[in-house]
């Protein structure tokens, strides 16, 4: 029963990710990076900046909710036994996402600090 039990819980685990890498998120995401890069490149004022921040503000956000998420998995994959390089997978995602979101959150406030000596 138990065996059953733990081959749900990677099949739906399968299953969640393969929804996820399915979602369309390729083309919004390459539009947001253009646009981000005009952004920087037009920045002059403090409202410029301003929106620069916020931007990376979601960044870091986000990243820190993926990195989250990375060590609920990372603490589910250390009920399987077999599955100890997904839990390994996991940890260094979470750690990669954590580091992320720190950039982004640096990137944010380096904007916010142009904004100050903005035009």
């Amino acid at each position: 029963m138990r065996m059953r039990s733990n081959f749900t819980i990677v099949a739906v685990v399968v299953f969640l990710a393969a929804g996820l890498f399915s979602l369309p998120t390729t083309r919004a995401g390459a539009d947001e990076e253009s646009d981000v890069e005009q952004m920087v490149s037009n920045a002059k004022t403090p409202a410029d900046h301003e929106a620069i921040a916020t931007h990376y503000d979601k960044q870091a956000a986000q990243s820190q909710a993926k990195s989250a998420w990375h060590k609920r998995l990372a603490d589910r994959y250390r009920n399987f036994k077999r599955m100890s390089e997904s839990k390994l997978h996991c940890d260094d995602l979470a750690k990669l996402d954590a580091k992320a979101a720190e950039n982004y959150a640096a990137l944010a406030g380096a904007h916010r600090a142009m904004a100050q000596h903005a035009e």
